[in-house]
């Protein structure tokens, strides 16, 4: 249940941030309408799907956890570590993010520093390469079904992109596995 909620809310998300001065990718711009009341939801909405799709990743991966399966075990690990950096950065967005908004001074007007940006391409990095192996570990055991599995490859590879929606088809994919374990539908049995 937690794999649908988080898929389903990052796509509303998703949605959302195409209404706002935001390229979906990394820090928002802290111009005019940081502190919007929409801004804020989005934000709270990205950090509570984020939080349940660290939960949705754990029953998507307790599912096949005792058969050894050492890719699994390594994409899993990766995509933990991955999504708990980019849940604090949702956490940052939320909280932080308000409260550095420039005033009156143009303070936070320049690019963002060399370790900042390092720190969001090992996390998003992590996400995306993590959930990568996790889905191909999973397509190569056939837990669930195999368009999932392939979705969710895909979309993780198109997370890495700073484009509009581009993390619709990973979101679809965690959503279309949760719904697979949660009804009990998985890969056909051969």
């Amino acid at each position: 249940m937690a794999a649908i909620l988080a898929g389903t809310m990052f796509i509303i998300s998703d949605l959302l941030d195409l209404t706002m001065k935001s390229d979906g990718f990394g820090p928002k711009d802290l111009g005019e309408g940081t502190l919007t009341t929409l801004s804020a939801f989005q934000s709270g909405l990205t950090l509570s799907a984020g939080i349940l799709l660290l939960v949705g990743l754990a029953g998507l991966y307790i599912r096949q956890l005792g058969d050894g399966d050492l890719l699994g075990m390594i994409g899993f690990l990766i995509a933990f570590y991955g999504t708990t950096m980019a849940v604090g950065i949702f956490w940052a967005d939320v909280f932080v993010t308000p409260s550095l908004a420039p005033r009156e001074s143009g303070l936070l007007g320049a690019a963002a520093p060399g370790a900042l940006a390092a720190g969001f391409t090992l996390s998003y990095g992590s996400v995306a390469l993590g959930w990568l192996l996790f889905g191909l570990a999973m397509l190569r055991k056939g837990l669930y079904p195999r368009q999932a599995s392939a979705l969710l490859m895909i979309g993780a590879v198109l997370t890495w992109l700073p484009l509009p929606l581009s993390g619709v088809p990973f979101s679809v994919g965690v959503a279309w596995m949760g719904y697979a374990l949660f009804s009990d539908k998985g890969a056909p049995s051969e």
